[in-house]
């Protein structure tokens, strides 16, 4: 959907992050850092933060599913939800044997991988890039290589990600492209961008809580969006409990703070929030091998390279390889 080449070009994300294609919200002054503050940017753009992040598709593991079903959500358990996981995308397998054996996939499962989804998960940039055969040789040498495919929900141990990266037009492939770009076909559906929801409006009764619609700013002027079946909240980690709350749905001190009235108490609205942590790992590489640094370093020489063979459509999409660890936690 985007003709942005900071969204297209997948090597080029990082440029995303301090635009104004993101909420640039920050963390309070986090204890266990050192009362550092972090960034937190989330996707200001039509599908969200799947048109800026980095494009590591990390498979979900089968214990969280199940945790979210023991807490009083039937049907959310993985046995419910696994397929539903495969479901939206497609796997898209190296071209040969000789990467295959370069990423190390011996471990992939084609029936736990989707095969018709829209959003495209490829290996981009692998064989041109020696630092991923060397951490899979690495993995193998401690006899900690990954222990099932990944996408079984239960697996641990060391292996090469798939990316969100489109393999035969070497773009990123994201909710926009995978889902909005097939609406503009559809005479049902109304895309509005620009516009800024303020709240969710709701009818209280003995029933319980309805949703009927939105209150929104478009173009500068309030506007008032009906809904004639339901409201489906979809505003992301920040701004779904934001709404939630500015609608009068959350704990009642802190509704009572900013004087919203309550029309439901929900104490879990806004809380809880677990973050993935990521910390910088460096080394020194050999002469002649080539990283990602000067496109993470936003250098000029580098993204004109980049976006040079995007518009070529020769892009390797180097610079979102990645390596990725399954461990089990005791919690």
């Amino acid at each position: 959907m985007s003709d942005d080449p900071r969204v297209n070009i997948p090597a080029l994300w990082t440029t995303l992050m301090s635009s104004d294609a993101v909420w640039h919200y920050q963390s309070i002054p986090q204890p266990g850092m050192g009362g550092r503050s972090i960034r937190e940017p989330q996707g200001k753009v039509f599908s969200s933060s799947t048109a800026v992040n980095g494009q590591t598709y990390v498979a979900p593991s089968a214990a969280d599913f199940d945790s979210w079903a023991s807490l009083g959500n039937p049907g959310w358990g993985w046995d419910s939800m696994g397929y539903y996981v495969r479901k939206p995308f497609t796997l898209q397998l190296p071209v040969d044997q000789e990467t295959s054996d370069h990423l190390g996939l011996e471990w992939l499962r084609k029936d736990l991988h989707g095969s018709n989804g829209p959003l495209k998960i490829s290996f981009p940039g692998s064989k041109e890039n020696p630092l991923i055969k060397a951490w899979v040789d690495a993995f193998r040498g401690m006899n900690k290589t990954i222990s099932d495919d990944p996408f079984s929900g239960v697996a641990v141990g060391g292996y090469s990600n798939g990316a969100t990266v489109d393999q035969d037009t070497k773009t990123r492939s994201y909710a926009g492209s995978a889902y909005g770009a097939p609406l503009k076909t559809r005479r049902n559906v109304q895309v509005i961008t620009g516009i800024l929801t303020q709240k969710i409006l709701l009818d209280k009764s003995d029933a319980g809580l309805n949703a009927n619609g939105v209150e929104a700013v478009l173009d500068g002027q309030v506007q008032t969006f009906h809904a004639s079946k339901e409201v489906i909240l979809a505003a992301g980690v920040f701004n779904t409990p934001k709404l939630l709350e500015i609608s009068g749905i959350g704990q009642s001190e802190i509704l009572k703070q900013h004087n919203i009235t309550q029309l439901l108490e929900l104490p879990g609205v806004g809380e809880n929030l677990q973050d993935h942590l990521m910390t910088g790992v460096s080394y020194e590489v050999n002469e002649g091998i080539v990283t990602s640094d000067p496109l993470m370093r936003q250098e000029p020489s580098a993204l004109e390279a980049a976006q040079k063979l995007y518009a070529e459509q020769k892009g390797n999409g180097s610079g979102v390889s990645a390596i990725n660890f399954r461990i089990r936690t005791p919690h």
